[in-house]
């Protein structure tokens, strides 16, 4: 039974230290490589230690292949959570695996990730590379509440982390990124990673144990080797697609992004805030209704289908000005989604999108949680979002009071 991950739980797995480093398959021969080279990140911290074994035993599972190498890094709490502990294992020729102990290691930022990069491409050389990242994360919102401390982390923060440590670590993009935590696809974490990979593959909202079935994926790549980065991704949501399924009732969704085309949606996403800030006491009441057509997922489903919301709003409202900034920012997301797959009780009666998220939370209720995605918010690209945010939900509270106390019923 799979079990959620929710992002209020500690993640640390871009952050941590060095791990258990597998090499599952020995490098080509030299003065030649493989097709792809597959490097798993794989963070066993906050109670996440069976999945990460679980994604290691079906990668470890995979009868090896000449095209397709497959290289992975767990990170294994030690002494209650006080510590981690580092080991590295390298293929030596005759396949047997080479165990180096580094003892416990202490927090530290993108290094880790990036160390482990380097080493990756050193040990299984491709001329392909697709990254694997599994862990806990928090909301984009909770991004202001960042310290240098293990603690939490915001999906947005791991983001700019993911792309410090590439950007270290290799001078091109990477083929492929798969978040594979909690609200990997968001708005918020895409416009961070947009010249990290070509593509991203990951869920909007929350993700679930014990995940995607990379053993299939594995074999399916092995037996298509020569597929592009674009390829990957839309066998990975098939893969995805088949394997949830068999859980109809599971909330889950996942979205593959075309990185190149994501500086287009946040200018329509600037360009439709802008326009919508100038008319918002008289477009609350459209916006306020396409908010409740629109898909959702996370606490308090403060996460929505942008795209979901763009497509309803272009319809429901009545100033042609928003109509053409909703319709030109739902197209813009559509040209920059590979694929998508949706379920789940949530969406029965909600308008279509692509499934690309953004925090929008559905009521005016809490005045903090706006203030702190403003500082968010600014780290991206300035799209004037928060500026929406806080117009719309100073409107809503505006609304209420003028309203006035309900009277007693009966």
């Amino acid at each position: 039974m799979r079990i959620a991950q929710h992002a209020q739980q500690t993640l640390v797995a871009i952050g941590v230290g060095l791990g258990i480093i597998l090499a599952l398959t020995v490098p080509a021969a030299a003065g030649a490589s493989a097709r792809w080279t597959i490097m798993a990140y794989l963070d066993g911290e906050g109670k996440l230690a069976p999945a990460a074994q679980h994604y290691l035993e079906q990668l470890l599972g995979v009868q090896p292949h000449h095209q397709v190498n497959v290289v992975a890094q767990v990170n294994r709490e030690e002494d209650g959570g006080a510590g981690l502990v580092a080991v590295r294992y390298s293929a030596s020729q005759s396949g047997d695996y080479r165990r180096q102990s580094l003892g416990l290691i202490e927090f530290d930022n993108h290094l880790p990730l990036a160390n482990f990069i380097k080493w990756a491409m050193q040990k299984a050389p491709a001329q392909h590379y697709a990254l694997l990242i599994m862990g806990h994360s928090r909301p984009p919102w909770s991004g202001a509440e960042i310290s240098t401390a293990p603690q939490p982390l915001s999906s947005e923060h791991l983001a700019r982390m993911v792309r410090a440590a590439v950007g270290q670590a290799v001078s091109e993009p990477i083929e492929v990124i798969f978040l594979e935590y909690c609200y990997g696809v968001t708005v918020e974490v895409v416009a961070q990673l947009h010249d990290a990979a070509c593509y991203l593959v990951g869920p909007p909202g929350p993700t679930y144990s014990p995940g995607l079935p990379w053993a299939d994926i594995l074999r399916h790549l092995q037996q298509h080797p020569e597929m592009t980065g674009g390829e990957l991704a839309g066998a990975t949501l098939q893969a995805a697609q088949q394997y949830w399924q068999s859980e109809p009732d599971l909330p889950v969704a996942l979205v593959a992004i075309d990185l190149q085309r994501v500086n287009e949606v946040v200018n329509c996403l600037a360009e439709f805030s802008d326009t919508a800030v100038t008319q918002m006491p008289g477009v609350i009441a459209e916006v306020t209704l396409a908010r409740s057509r629109t898909m959702s997922w996370g606490p308090q489903d403060n996460i929505a289908d942008l795209g979901g919301f763009a497509n309803a709003l272009a319809e429901l409202t009545t100033s042609p000005v928003l109509a053409q900034r909703a319709w030109e920012l739902g197209q813009a997301i559509r040209a920059a989604t590979l694929n998508s797959y949706i379920q789940g009780p949530g969406s029965e009666g909600k308008v279509k999108g692509a499934g690309l998220g953004i925090f929008f939370p559905v009521t005016g209720e809490s005045d903090r949680l706006p203030a702190a995605y403003q500082s968010v918010a600014q780290l991206y690209g300035h799209n004037n979002w928060g500026a929406f945010l806080q117009s719309y939900l100073t409107g809503l509270r505006d609304l209420a009071s003028a309203a006035g106390p309900r009277p007693l019923s009966g």
